[in-house]
């Protein structure tokens, strides 16, 4: 790919000047879920991403994290509980 700088509109500026850049990504995701017993979830992410544009001594990023969640389902942990009000 050739770039071609057509120079300036001031009059005494007769010079021009060319040049072109062309960089390169690439990315990946995923994602894993795990249920147990529809109250527990288990999740992992992750991603991995390359540029030219990263030093040649490391041109891979990475980045991950995992999430554990425990469902709340109404009444399961109330349901010997009575309730009033206090005056």
């Amino acid at each position: 790919m050739t770039d071609l700088n057509g120079g300036s509109s001031a009059p005494n500026d007769t010079g021009t000047e060319g040049g072109s850049n062309e960089n390169k990504m690439l990315s990946y995701f995923g994602r894993v879920n795990y249920s147990f017993m529809d109250r527990y979830l288990l999740e992992a992410n992750f991603r991995a991403d390359a540029s030219s544009l990263f030093p040649q001594r490391q041109p891979l990023g990475f980045l991950s994290f995992v999430l554990c969640r425990m469902a709340y389902q109404s009444g399961s942990i109330h349901a010997g509980c009575k309730t009033g009000s206090i005056t």
